[in-house]
């Protein structure tokens, strides 16, 4: 089957972005899949899927690498999307319910700030953009010390455990060239 109708097959909504860059005999393929109706920022946490390989490897099992993240992908966005419409939707509907009820309801003071907990929330934030940024060991560097935060080890051993995956996720050929800290 042609290349163009092997992607016809695939029937995926949005664009399909393909980069193929050759380091001595391999090539690495990059292809990421965009649906621009998804207005869901978490769509940006999807990173591509890295094929790597010689050309001989790459026609055997292009298709066959692709095809199941690809579709998963292109339902997870659109899924993504139409959870946000009915989100949208449902915040309608509290809205006209809240205006009724808020003339009857008394006005809550809202919770001191725990310090330490927005600390906290601002470091794995931080983790979180430099994961996304592909910046792994400064992502790993920037976790907050168990030794600050013993309640919370679960949660920053987690962390590392999910960005130590990123950086790993992908490599379908050759994992030589990925270092983790």
């Amino acid at each position: 089957m042609d290349f163009f109708k092997q992607l016809d097959a695939l029937d995926l909504q949005g664009d399909l972005k393909i980069v193929v860059t050759k380091n001595s005999d391999k090539l690495i393929v990059s292809v990421m899949l965009n649906n621009p109706k998804c207005g869901d920022k978490a769509a940006n946490a999807i990173l591509p899927l890295i094929l790597k390989g010689t050309a001989e490897e790459l026609d055997k099992g292009f298709f066959d690498n692709i095809a199941a993240p690809i579709r998963e992908t292109s339902s997870l966005l659109v899924n993504m999307e139409d959870h946000l419409k009915s989100v949208a939707t449902a915040k309608e509907q509290a809205a006209m319910n809240k205006d009724k009820k808020s003339e009857a309801k008394e006005v809550i003071p809202p919770a001191p700030v725990d310090m330490k907990q927005l600390q906290f929330d601002q470091a794995m934030s931080k983790v979180d953009e430099l994961a996304k940024a592909k910046k792994y060991r400064d992502a790993i560097s920037k976790l907050p010390l168990v030794a600050d935060y013993p309640e919370k080890v679960d949660l920053i051993d987690a962390k590392r455990k999910e960005i130590n995956g990123l950086a790993l996720q992908g490599t379908m050929f050759d994992t030589s060239t990925v270092e983790t800290a």
